[in-house]
């Protein structure tokens, strides 16, 4: 069976996140080829990935991503707000390109959106809600189901839909939850 997996903010090329968010590396080059190995260590031959947003901040790095990509693994990217500067060209390595993105597996709506959300799609009915955009962890800060899948948060790995799973049994329900 196939896979899902899903991450954010890798930001590949990005010297001051290894101060900003305390990364544990000398240098961008380590950390972008320790991100991208234990990306794809994970991601395989027809697994799907989403990618939450601030994946690279230079044409280098964003090179460096493309080329260790395996062939045969759907990519898709939801844009945050370092990839504004993305060329569109780099489009065609990802199955898909969007600011938010609602998608079903087994029957679970889940809303992916690089920023954090009070309230999303159907989340009135249950439906979760993957953000990135905070290094940190934040999850006392709402009630709900949702989930920071940050890499910094995660070893650096991405987050498989059974991590994810397996954490929203743990969280309470959405605070606007209706009850039938």
């Amino acid at each position: 069976m196939n896979n899902i997996y899903f991450t954010s903010d890798l930001h590949l090329g990005h010297k001051n996140i290894i101060k900003y968010s305390n990364r544990p590396y000398k240098s961008i080059e380590e950390m972008d080829h320790d991100i991208v190995s234990k990306l794809f260590a994970k991601v395989k031959h027809g697994d799907t990935l989403y990618i939450l947003g601030d994946i690279a901040f230079s044409i280098n790095s964003l090179n460096l991503f493309v080329e260790s990509k395996p062939k045969g693994i759907n990519i898709h990217l939801i844009l945050g707000g370092h990839d504004k500067n993305i060329s569109t060209k780099y489009y065609k390595h990802f199955s898909s390109v969007s600011e938010l993105k609602t998608i079903k597996i087994n029957n679970q709506k889940i809303v992916l959106c690089h920023y954090f959300m009070g309230t999303w799609d159907c989340s009135h009915y249950g439906a979760w809600q993957l953000y990135g955009h905070t290094h940190y962890d934040i999850s006392k800060r709402h009630v709900g189901k949702q989930m920071n899948i940050c890499v910094d948060l995660h070893n650096y790995y991405p987050v498989s839909f059974d991590e994810v799973n397996n954490y929203m049994k743990s969280q309470p329900d959405n605070w606007n939850l209706i009850i039938k």
